[in-house]
């Protein structure tokens, strides 16, 4: 297990805040009075905070520095991994007549500014959204793979989403009575040809047809869509019960000692080693559709570090 040191063991009395509930596995419930606790060292955000905020450059330079410290051949890896892949992403030069290429290339650059951005936010503790763009980043590591095993389907499909999405949007615009009442005649007029023509255009398509977990099982890439996809969604993209626990400090009798918010030093190693889990799937990927075999063995030997450092026997090739 993973200790982290800088959280701060020692809890100064702040001030008191009275809670109705405690969270348990899945539920809400009605619990006891406790007093919120605060910590001098960022990790427990006391009620009211003025020069604490992760936003504060000193404090969010001392933040990264520690982090970095406790996790440096973490970060590392991830450096190295990022590096190999700003390498890669300009030798993807899809013919614009090759559709799958083209897409994958998009994808590709996608994926690679959503690992970037869970570097920043994971650097700086914000674990919660950083797995929420761990989410996004599996998702689209798994729609490139699957992209590249049925080019023609998952295009179409794409496609379709478009479709789907624009009318979802103009119909719940044209549905809000709020939305209409700030909208001229010509705009509105305007939402109702556009949602007209779509439904006209592109009557047979009735559903968004992109099923994330079928994609992931065409791919192979199952084990990425339940370790990262799945479980992010109900531990971070989604509010839940889950998720809400992360900012809950509770003793072993299961009562309130603490609301904790901002950097959590805890769950960096997981939530960095989860995003270089499908940025290495979508490295595999890219490398082989577009020939570039020549960053092969650099990649190998990151992925090797990777497994040696986490003690991982997860699969990361398609």
């Amino acid at each position: 297990m993973y200790a982290p040191s800088l959280v701060c063991p020692e809890l100064l009395s702040g001030q008191a805040l009275t809670h109705t509930f405690v969270l348990q596995p899945g539920r809400l419930c009605v619990g006891v009075a406790v007093a919120l606790q605060s910590c001098p060292r960022l990790f427990l955000y006391p009620v009211s905070t003025k020069n604490a905020s992760i936003l504060q450059p000193e404090m969010a330079s001392r933040v990264m520095r520690d982090l970095h410290a406790q996790q440096a051949p973490l970060f590392a890896i991830a450096q190295e991994l990022e590096a190999l892949a700003m390498e890669v992403l300009p030798k993807l030069e899809p013919p614009i007549t090759d559709n799958m290429r083209l897409i994958a290339a998009v994808l590709f650059g996608r994926i690679l500014t959503s690992f970037q951005s869970v570097y920043v936010l994971t650097e700086r503790g914000l674990c919660g959204d950083a797995r929420t763009l761990v989410r996004a980043l599996a998702e689209s590591a798994i729609v490139l793979g699957a992209l590249v095993q049925d080019p023609s389907t998952v295009t179409d499909q794409l496609v379709a989403r478009h479709i789907i999405n624009e009318r979802k949007l103009l119909s719940a615009w044209l549905d809000d009575p709020q939305a209409v009442a700030i909208m001229s005649p010509e705009q509105l007029q305007s939402f109702k040809a556009r949602l007209a023509e779509n439904r006209a255009k592109h009557a047979h398509i009735k559903v968004d047809p992109v099923d994330v977990q079928k994609l992931a099982r065409s791919a192979n890439l199952l084990w990425l869509y339940n370790s990262a996809f799945r479980y992010h969604s109900s531990d971070a993209a989604h509010t839940s019960a889950l998720a809400l626990e992360r900012h809950v400090k509770v003793n072993e009798a299961a009562e309130i000692t603490a609301l904790q918010f901002g950097p959590n030093a805890e769950e960096v190693p997981n939530t960095l080693s989860n995003a270089v889990v499908p940025m290495l799937s979508a490295m595999h990927t890219a490398t082989e559709v577009f020939g570039l075999k020549e960053y092969h063995a650099r990649l190998d030997k990151i992925q090797a570090h990777w497994k040696a450092l986490t003690g991982s026997a997860e699969q990361t090739a398609p």
